[in-house]
């Protein structure tokens, strides 16, 4: 997996949790994490989760399962010009790239209400892998909250993909990508911007 010491979690995948007390009351909401071998999921999440980062990383196999709870505002029901606060409980599934793992990976899409889909900005073919990521999370969760994300924008001497091409990928009305984002595990720049804002929204839709 990688990017973090993990012990055996839900369905032979690994668990990430940190050790805190998840808050009662909470709702609890699942996102997926997809992409090619190497393009830096597991690093994302584990940054997100436990603010760490580690270079020594092994790919994932089938999966892995991280969960963190998180405070956000939306507008009141009762009254929209106030805000209650509200605690999601992200349950984050961390699925392998590698193709002979696409089919495992795919089962654990389904029911997602969030979904980060992840390209290394040094890499163009994982940008191009990306269209089959996308058809894969529609065909199991069409109603997902899909983000584009690209990692590793700390290397900017070496990015091969734009983000012209980023924004045209994500504004592809056939993918329906809600934002799309560059972010990097190795600094921590923009990582908490992907889960924020994508908390922001499933709370949000969860209260309209």
């Amino acid at each position: 997996m990688g990017c973090g010491a993990s012990v055996s979690g839900p369905h032979g995948g690994l668990d990430l949790r940190p050790p805190e007390r998840l808050r009662a009351g909470a709702s609890t909401v699942k996102v997926v994490l997809a992409g090619n071998q190497g393009v830096g999921k597991s690093c994302l999440a584990t940054r997100w989760v436990r603010d760490e980062f580690d270079e020594h990383n092994m790919p994932t196999m089938g999966s892995a399962f991280l969960t963190k709870s998180v405070t956000v505002s939306v507008p009141s029901v009762a009254d929209p010009s106030v805000t209650d606060d509200t605690v999601l409980r992200i349950h984050l599934w961390d699925t392998a790239g590698e193709e002979r793992y696409h089919a495992v990976a795919k089962s654990f899409f389904r029911g997602a209400k969030g979904a980060i889909l992840v390209y290394d900005v040094t890499n163009p073919s994982s940008m191009e892998g990306i269209r089959a990521w996308a058809r894969m999370v529609e065909s199991e969760a069409p109603d997902a909250v899909k983000f584009l994300v690209g990692t590793k924008s700390d290397l900017v001497e070496r990015a091969a993909v734009s983000e012209d091409d980023a924004r045209a990928m994500a504004s592809d009305i056939t993918l329906g990508f809600t934002d799309s984002f560059r972010a990097s595990a190795l600094t921590g720049e923009g990582v908490h911007d992907v889960f924020e804002t994508l908390a922001q929204l499933l709370a949000e839709r969860m209260a309209s």
